[in-house]
C-alpha cells in the first residue's frame, strides 16, 4: 500500500537518498531539513508515516515528535526516529510519541529498515512497548558521541533546574524553552515551541518584546536590553542576549515580584517616615504655642467670675486648646514619639476592656471573637495600644454603617520569617498577631497607598490622623500594621507586636 511520507533530516545527502528511494517505491514523499520546515509542511500535508532525525539544529527530533503528537490531525501518524547516536541513547522513545527507532548505519541498511518500518505501520494493533532499535546490532558505540551526549544531558539538567525562564530564539521562532519559562507562560511546551515570541505576551507588551528583540533587523544585531513587565500576575524582568554571530538570541525571564514588592514597601515607609519627621516638628511647635495659650487662659479664668460677660468665651478658648492638644498628640504618635509607660500586657484582656465601643453603641454589629488561650505577652505602652485599638474599632464600625454588620477579632501566636519581616524593616522572630475583619464598604484601590498618611481621610468629618497615629505607634513598638481590602467586601487589619516568650 502506497503511503504519504514526511522525512525530516538535516543531512541533505541522506535526505535526498531516502526521498529518491521512497518515490521509486511509489510513495508520495515530502522532505524537510529541520523542524521548522517540517511544521510548515504539516499545515497542509498529512503523512501516514514520518521519519525524523533525532538530533537536529534548532529543535531536536524528540521535541518535534511531542509537538506533532499534539496535533489532532496527526494522531494516527506512524513516527520513526532515525539517529546516528542510537547506540549511545538511553531512553524510551515511545514516551515522546515515537513508534520505532532506526540506527543510522550504511545507506543500504537504513533503506531496508525504512521499508520494514513502513510495512509495520500497516499493522492494525501497534504495540506501545518499545521495540529493539532496528540496526543497532550492526554499529558500535562511539565514545566521542557518547561523551557529547552526556555533556548535552548535563547542560540540559542545569537549564531545567534554573529558576529563571530561558527562551532560545532562531529566525524569529522559539526553539527551546526550559521548565521555568513554561511555568511563566502557563502554556504547554508544544504551544511555545516554534511560536513567534511576541505572540506569547499580551497585546500591550508585544511591541516592547519586539523592541528588545530588535526584530526589524537581523537577530545578529541584538544589543543587550531589558524590559520590566507583568506576565500572568507576576512582575518579571526580561533580558535579551545575542548568541555569537548566528541569527540566535536568548530571552532570560526573571521573576522580580518579591523584589518589586520590597522596593515598593521600602519607598512607602521612607515616604511616611519623611512625613512623620515633618509632622513631628510641626506638632512640637504647635504644642508649645498651645501651652502658652493654655497658660494665659488659665490665668484669665482665675481673674473672672462665671457670670462675667467674657467667661464663656475664655472657656471656649480652653476647649479649643484641648482639642488642639489631642491633635498634636496624634501627630506625635504618627511621628513615632516615645513610649511613656511600658509594661507587660496581655493583649486578650486589653481587647476585652476596649470592646465596649461596640457593645455600647453598635448593637446591630455581630462580634466574633477567637482568642488564643496561651497568648504570649507583649511589652508596650497600654494607653497607646488602646488608642490603636480604638481607631481600628471605630473605623470598622463606620465602614459597616447602619446596616447589620459583622466584625471578627482574632489573636494568635505567630513566628515571622525574615522573608516577611524585611519588607517592614523589623526583626524576624515571635510576634503576637491581632486581626480585625469587618464586612463594611472596603477601601478603594486609589486610596490604599494613602490611608496611613496624616490628614488623609475619606470621611466628611474627621482629621485623618487616627490611622496615621496607629501606624506610628505600632512602628514605634517595633511591630507591623498592614491591611487587605476589597471594595464592597470589607477590610482586615493585622497588627503584629513583638512577643515576650520567656518568663
Amino acid at each position: 500500500m502506497k503511503k504519504k511520507i514526511l522525512v525530516v533530516d538535516d543531512n541533505r545527502v541522506l535526505l535526498n537518498f531516502i526521498d529518491r528511494m521512497l518515490r521509486k517505491e511509489g510513495h508520495e514523499v515530502a522532505i524537510a531539513g529541520d523542524a521548522f520546515a517540517a511544521l510548515n509542511i504539516l499545515t497542509d500535508f498529512v503523512p501516514d508515516v514520518m521519519f525524523i532525525d533525532f538530533i537536529m539544529p534548532t529543535i531536536d527530533g524528540d521535541k518535534l515528535c511531542q509537538i506533532v503528537r499534539k496535533m489532532r490531525h496527526m494522531e494516527n501518524c506512524y513516527i520513526v526516529f532515525i539517529t546516528a547516536a542510537a547506540a549511545e541513547l538511553d531512553f524510551d522513545y515511545t514516551k515522546v510519541g515515537a513508534n520505532a527507532c532506526i540506527a543510522k548505519g550504511s545507506f543500504e541498511s537504513v533503506a531496508g529498515y525504512i521499508k520494514d518500518a513502513i510495512r509495520e505501520s500497516d499493522m492494525t494493533h501497534r504495540n506501545s512497548i518499545p521495540k529493539a532499535i532496528m540496526g543497532l546490532e550492526s554499529i558500535n558505540a562511539r565514545q566521542m558521541t557518547k561523551e557529547l551526549l552526556s555533556r548535552h544531558r548535563h547542560l540540559q539538567t542545569i537549564l531545567e533546574r534554573m529558576a529563571q525562564g530561558i527562551l532560545e530564539i532562531q529566525f524569529d521562532k522559539v526553539v527551546y524553552a526550559n521548565s521555568a519559562a513554561i511555568a511563566f507562560f502557563e502554556m504547554s511546551y508544544e504551544d511555545i515551541i516554534a511560536s513567534y515570541p511576541p505572540d506569547l505576551f499580551e497585546d500591550g507588551v508585544r511591541s516592547d518584546i519586539e523592541a528588545i528583540m530588535n526584530l526589524n533587523n537581523s537577530l545578529s544585531e541584538f544589543h543587550n536590553r531589558d524590559l520590566n513587565t507583568e506576565l500572568n500576575g507576576r512582575q518579571v524582568l526580561i533580558e535579551s542576549f545575542p548568541v555569537g554571530t548566528e541569527p540566535t538570541a536568548i530571552l532570560l525571564i526573571t521573576d522580580v515580584t518579591h523584589r518589586k514588592r520590597l522596593e515598593t514597601k521600602f519607598n512607602e515607609f521612607r515616604r511616611l517616615e519623611a512625613i512623620g519627621t515633618l509632622a513631628g516638628g510641626v506638632a512640637h511647635d504647635i504644642n508649645n504655642l498651645l501651652m502658652g495659650i493654655q497658660g494665659n487662659t488659665s490665668l484669665m479664668l482665675l481673674e473672672i467670675e462665671k457670670d462675667d460677660i467674657h467667661f464663656n468665651s475664655v472657656k471656649s478658648i480652653e476647649r479649643c486648646v484641648k482639642k488642639g492638644s489631642k491633635l498634636t498628640k496624634e501627630l506625635l504618635g504618627f511621628a513615632r514619639g516615645g513610649k511613656y509607660l511600658v509594661r507587660y500586657i496581655a493583649l486578650n484582656d486589653l481587647i476585652e476592656k476596649n470592646i465596649y465601643i461596640f457593645d455600647d453603641t453598635n448593637r446591630i454589629i455581630n462580634l466574633n471573637k477567637e482568642y488564643q488561650d496561651d497568648l504570649w505577652a507583649i511589652e508596650a505602652d497600654e494607653k497607646q495600644i488602646e488608642q490603636v485599638l480604638e481607631t481600628i474599632f471605630v473605623n470598622a464600625s463606620q465602614a459597616i454603617g447602619t446596616k447589620r454588620g459583622e466584625i471578627s477579632i482574632k489573636t494568635e501566636n505567630i513566628s515571622l520569617t525574615k522573608n516577611f519581616t524585611e519588607q517592614f524593616e523589623v526583626e524576624e522572630g515571635d510576634y503576637v498577631k491581632m486581626s480585625l475583619a469587618d464586612n463594611g464598604i472596603g477601601i478603594d484601590n486609589s486610596d490604599k497607598d494613602r490611608i496611613f498618611e496624616p490628614f488623609f481621610t475619606t470621611k466628611e468629618i474627621g482629621t485623618g490622623l487616627g490611622l496615621a497615629a496607629a501606624f506610628g505607634i505600632i512602628k514605634n513598638h517595633y511591630g507591623i500594621i498592614n491591611f487587605s481590602s476589597k471594595k464592597g467586601q470589607g477590610t482586615t487589619f493585622n497588627i503584629y507586636l513583638p512577643a515576650i516568650t520567656q518568663e
